[in-house]
């Protein structure tokens, strides 16, 4: 089992590395496109938002809806302000792959002690 286990985690830690790399992306400093990804994202919101409302128009599934985005809005925050601000003010994230790959090696550093 323990071999199984080994085994299956140097292959994702090569998926994950692999992976890493092609997702190396800089920063975008321009105020503009940060303005239009910024609204880009609040449209594909609000157009998915409303494409599920029209399909199944109950209350009961707006306030599950109303749910999810507020859950997700504060997963966010936490990822990104809490962590940097509370937890561990000298790690910057650039991502959520960023934070999963933080919280991983987290994971790693206390199976170690």
């Amino acid at each position: 089992m323990a071999a199984i286990r080994v085994r299956y985690t140097l292959q994702f830690n090569a998926i994950w590395k692999m992976f890493g790399r092609c997702m190396d992306m800089r920063d975008i400093k321009n105020h503009r496109v940060l303005w239009m990804k910024a609204s880009l994202f609040l449209a594909l919101g609000i157009s998915s938002g409303l494409l599920l409302l029209v399909e199944a128009h109950t209350i009961r599934i707006a306030m599950l809806w109303a749910l999810s985005v507020w859950a997700f809005c504060r997963a966010y925050y936490f990822a990104f302000y809490v962590i940097e601000h509370y937890i561990d003010p000298t790690y910057r994230f650039s991502g959520l792959l960023s934070v999963i790959s933080y919280v991983r090696q987290r994971k790693a550093r206390a199976a170690h002690r």
